[in-house]
């Protein structure tokens, strides 16, 4: 399966200013509604701390957010992660988003861990979508058409705030355990999401 797929992001924004009406607007990151290429502004990216934890923005190319642990070393269960992190600016009011995800965990699980990614919002543990491996997911959406309906996930209104995160990782019972090597899709990647 193919990883790496454009994020397409659009999200409402109540803007208001005590001497001015409110007023929304959309934002674009990465690809617009129409495919074109859109800024990452107002996302940070991070990774680690095993050097094949990537967090790679491809989208003035044409291409994506992409969270990923790669399957050249083991990861270290709540330790190994790739993050993004989208940052609402202040004084602004998110009232919906949604996200064109894809992605896979197809480096599998070891000993009481599993490779996994998510959707999580306003805070890093209030999930509301992803693919774990041990609960029998290996991959959500298409890769290959990035502005496919089964890309799409909407951001429901609890999980709406001052921030909104993608992570890749490898999570487990507790941090002495950790996800295999060697068993990663094609890409070489254990656990991914654009």
């Amino acid at each position: 399966m193919a990883s790496v797929v454009a994020l397409g992001l659009g999200w409402a924004v109540l803007a208001s200013a005590p001497t001015a009406s409110a007023g929304e607007y959309h934002v674009y990151a990465c690809r617009t509604p129409s495919g074109e290429v859109a800024p990452a502004d107002g996302w940070s990216g991070s990774a680690g701390p095993a050097y094949d934890d990537y967090a790679t923005d491809t989208c003035a190319t044409g291409g994506a957010l992409t969270a990923a642990l790669g399957d050249v070393t083991k990861h270290e269960a709540n330790v190994d992660q790739a993050e993004w992190a989208l940052s609402i600016p202040t004084g602004e009011t998110e009232v919906g988003a949604t996200v064109w995800r894809a992605g896979d965990t197809d480096g599998g699980e070891g000993h009481d861990s599993t490779n996994q990614f998510v959707l999580a919002g306003p805070n890093e543990n209030e999930i509301f979508g992803g693919c774990s491996y041990e609960q029998g997911c290996s991959a959500l959406g298409d890769p290959a058409e990035p502005l496919s309906a089964l890309n799409r996930e909407s951001v429901p209104a609890a999980n709406l705030g001052s921030h909104l995160y993608l992570r890749a990782w490898c999570v487990g019972v507790s941090d002495y355990y950790e996800c295999p090597r060697g068993q990663g899709d094609a890409n070489g990647y254990a656990a991914v999401v654009s």
